[in-house]
């Protein structure tokens, strides 16, 4: 089984594996209630966060599982590895985050701060930073004193996902606010914001860290889930290309930069400028919709003043 689309709209994290390795693990899924996996770097180790309060650990090339770390007390909402495979992190709707010796399996840190659920937990490539986020807030964490070390402000809404692109360089969050913000690490500074038209339910960098995707539910009765690409050179441009899945989620997601560039490429060469075609027709779509408000609008404003005048006589 190939995965041929450059993002995958799922809650699990399985863009890296093929056939079999996804079979198993949305069977783990399914039968652990898990809320979010996460592979190691060395893809020896699965992690699953479970509505069970538990985050189960798998030996991928068994798919048994070989460790299950208690701790939390709700379900767990987010598990992330860092990048060299020592620490696992979970995040729960207990506000806390926690952080996991996986040669041990021990906690070795419990992290609080959040006055609300956590949905996203991101280490940066060095492993010095975790990012945590769900209430309005991104919070950063110093992994060698487990200390908090910023808060970043911005969202006026609960922030649902958080990546750092492969060089650490920056942090992307998604939130309720409609929007996607970039921060950058060394100054912890807002940099780049980029507007949606619905809330934002994951965010992710591809391999090279030049895209970041954005996936957004439409609110209509559709169920539609729309993932804008940006280029985050420049992010106050127009979105490079934008994909449309029904029936899905997206609140988690994968890109890959090598598979993304010829879909660019391709809506390039055929003249269809940045977006492509099926960007025009969102466009054209919603030059309909702001024209028919415009007619009701007018419709209603000269109701009322038929009706002011009438009472005037």
């Amino acid at each position: 089984m190939e995965l041929r689309q450059p993002v995958v709209l799922s809650f699990l994290k399985v863009a890296e594996l093929k056939g079999r390795g996804i079979a198993a693990a949305a069977a783990i899924g399914s039968k652990t209630g898990a809320e979010s996996v996460a592979f190691d770097p060395s893809g020896k180790y699965l992690a699953s966060g479970c509505r069970d309060d538990t985050v189960r650990v798998w030996d991928v090339s068994t798919w048994q599982q070989v460790a299950e770390l208690r701790g939390h007390t709700r379900a767990v909402t987010s598990v992330a590895f860092d990048s060299s495979g020592k620490y696992l992190a979970s995040g729960s709707d207990d506000y806390t985050v926690r952080v996991w010796d996986v040669s041990s399996m021990q906690q070795v840190a419990e992290l609080k701060g959040h006055w609300s659920a956590v949905w996203s937990v991101a280490f940066d490539s060095s492993g010095k930073y975790l990012a945590s986020g769900y209430d309005k807030f991104v919070r950063i964490w110093d992994m060698s004193s487990m200390q908090q070390v910023a808060e970043l402000k911005g969202h006026t809404s609960r922030v649902t996902s958080v990546v750092f692109d492969s060089s650490g360089k920056y942090l992307a969050s998604g939130s309720w606010d409609q929007t996607v913000r970039v921060w950058d690490v060394s100054s912890m500074q807002q940099v780049a914001r980029m507007s949606h038209t619905s809330a934002v339910t994951s965010v992710s960098f591809d391999s090279s860290g030049k895209y970041l995707a954005s996936a957004i539910r439409e609110s209509d009765w559709s169920n539609r889930t729309i993932v804008r690409v940006w280029d985050v050179v420049f992010p106050s441009a127009p979105p490079l290309d934008e994909l449309q899945a029904d029936d899905a989620l997206g609140y988690d997601m994968a890109i890959r930069g090598p598979e993304l560039r010829p879909i660019l490429s391709r809506n390039q060469r055929n003249g269809q400028g940045q977006g492509g075609r099926r960007s025009r027709k969102i466009n054209n779509r919603n030059k309909k919709r702001v024209k028919t408000l415009k007619n009701k609008k007018k419709y209603r404003s000269s109701r009322v003043r038929r009706f002011r005048s009438k009472n005037k006589k």
